[in-house]
């Protein structure tokens, strides 16, 4: 569907942005994302969502009801092209999951959305850790998962906080809005680690098979992961 004039309006300024255009902010706006973190960061990361113009938004939160549902009374108000709720479990289709990890919690959650999805490429994969150092991965398709990914160590215990949330979930926020709207040419896995507000990337690498690493670590952190049918990762 064509965009409104009100919608051009609203949307102008990553409209013109170049390698843009109305066509991708035509598919975010029929997108659908799975948002999954705690309280503390869930409202600045739907803010950025809503704002760019995601269509639907399914939030998996860890928090205060209430409080949750001010937040999402909020973002309507904010932007009434965007579809918010509150879910308990990922829904049948998305089309990216963004995962915050500030607690043991949420990386058990982020282990169960990763093995939601076994045998299906269909969705991106955006995933935050903001401990020390911070790091984001970004997968447009699986393989890897994130079980898999760097031998388990995307989902291992979380270390101290780190101290540049907000910059970080920014970073993490353009990704996405960046893998919705298919702008410029897919990118291979990768993370992200910063050091301060200093990031490097390198490529995000599925564990090797666990025959040939002869690690019980490594065997462990991979045996659940079925990635394996899409050619790349452990069984």
């Amino acid at each position: 569907m064509a965009l409104t004039n009100d919608q051009i309006e609203r949307y102008s300024r990553q409209i013109i942005a170049p390698g843009f255009g109305g066509a991708a902010q035509q598919r975010m706006l029929g997108a659908r994302v799975l948002l999954a973190a705690d309280s503390a960061v869930a409202g600045s990361m739907l803010a950025y969502l809503v704002g760019a113009g995601v269509g639907t938004i399914d939030l998996m939160v860890e928090g205060d009801a209430p409080a949750l549902g001010l937040i999402v009374g909020r973002m309507r108000d904010l932007n009434s092209d965007v579809a918010v709720r509150i879910v308990d479990t990922p829904p049948a289709r998305f089309d990216l999951a963004l995962i915050v990890a500030t607690t043991a919690r949420m990386l058990e959650r982020a282990a169960a959305i990763a093995a939601f999805g076994d045998g299906s490429p269909a969705w991106a994969t955006v995933f935050v850790r903001l401990d020390r150092p911070a790091r984001i991965a970004v997968i447009a398709a699986r393989p890897p998962c994130l079980r898999c990914a760097d031998a388990g160590a995307l989902l291992a215990p979380l270390e101290e906080p780190a101290e540049e949330i907000d910059f970080v979930a920014s970073v993490a926020a353009a990704e996405a809005i960046k893998l919705l709207a298919g702008y410029g040419t897919p990118p291979p896995p990768t993370i992200i680690e910063f050091r301060g507000y200093a990031a490097t990337a390198r490529p995000l690498a599925a564990a090797a098979p666990a025959a040939s690493t002869g690690s019980a670590t490594s065997t462990a952190s991979t045996a659940a992961c079925r990635c394996a049918a899409l050619t790349m990762c452990p069984a």
